[in-house]
């Protein structure tokens, strides 16, 4: 049985930003609406020169379905 999944790195990237995207909304949507937390403390956890590591996570969102087929042959 053959890997089903993305044909190409721009496949994969899409991938991942599409998980960025739907990571950093329910961040922001729950942060905001279901937790009561305001705006400005949601984007605190984007100061990075202030020892925040929230983006290396988004990063790595998006670096992972690249990553994860490193290896895998067509």
């Amino acid at each position: 049985m053959s890997w089903v999944g993305p044909k190409s790195k721009r496949e994969n990237l899409l991938i991942g930003l599409f998980w960025v995207l739907l990571t950093v909304g329910f961040e922001f949507l729950a942060g905001h609406y279901a937790f009561k937390k305001s705006w400005e403390n949601l984007l605190a956890d984007y100061k990075l020169a202030q020892g925040r590591v929230w983006v290396l996570v988004l990063i790595t969102n998006l670096l992972a379905p690249t990553i994860a087929v490193w290896g895998k042959s067509k």
